[in-house]
């Protein structure tokens, strides 16, 4: 499966799902989010989401995304899911 799919499944299933993001060229970080929908900025495709650590609101491009791991943990959601 491919990360848009990973991030779509969990987030219609109301799972958190660990992201590896490449923030700066070569520095990769991890986030555990709750996964709501796409949106497109400036061409640009976006994972609108939350980190569960420090429950900030995130949108993350799509491309710097360089993995997807959907975890076991379920969240009640704050939003629509448009997945």
């Amino acid at each position: 499966m491919n990360v848009e799919t990973i991030i779509a499944n969990a987030g219609r299933r109301n799972l958190t799902v660990r992201l590896k993001v490449e923030m700066q060229k070569g520095q990769v970080e991890a986030f555990e989010v709750e996964a709501y929908g796409r949106k497109q900025k400036g061409g640009v495709q976006m994972i609108f989401c939350l980190d569960v650590k420090s429950f900030e609101y995130k949108n993350i491009d799509l491309s710097l995304i360089r993995s997807a791991e959907m975890t076991h943990r379920m969240f009640k959601p704050r939003f629509p899911i448009d997945f």
